[in-house]
């Protein structure tokens, strides 16, 4: 988070980044803010998802 707000910070509010991650890492992460991201989801997952 410390990250995004450092980027808005540097006069890039609302232009577009993009993030690489791990399928396993990011449904846990998105699971923390909206249930929604659960195990179907993690599941419905391309493997690698490229």
């Amino acid at each position: 988070m410390h990250y995004a707000v450092t980027w808005s910070e540097k006069g890039k509010k609302g232009k577009k980044i993009v993030v690489g991650t791990h399928g396993n890492i990011m449904s846990i992460i998105l699971d923390y803010y909206n249930d929604k991201y659960g195990y179907e989801f993690w599941r419905g997952l391309s493997m690698p998802g490229i």
